[in-house]
């Protein structure tokens, strides 16, 4: 799994940062194109709840996303 994170220049804020995780290729699937999914987690207009980002992150992938 590779993982990084970037701050992103917003006009509505400027704590806005985007948390990536990939998951690596299998030499058996080189090629092989995954759907991507956005996950927006919550906790109220000025905190971000921890148990809704990367935990839900974590386990999309164990979906294939």
């Amino acid at each position: 799994m590779r993982y990084f994170s970037q701050k992103i220049n917003s006009p509505l804020s400027e704590k806005a940062v985007l948390d990536c995780y990939i998951q690596n290729t299998e030499k058996c699937a080189q090629g092989r194109k995954r759907p991507a999914i956005i996950i927006c987690p919550g906790g109220g207009y000025e905190e971000i709840a921890d148990r809704e980002g990367e935990p839900i992150a974590i386990k999309m992938m164990s979906y294939g996303f």
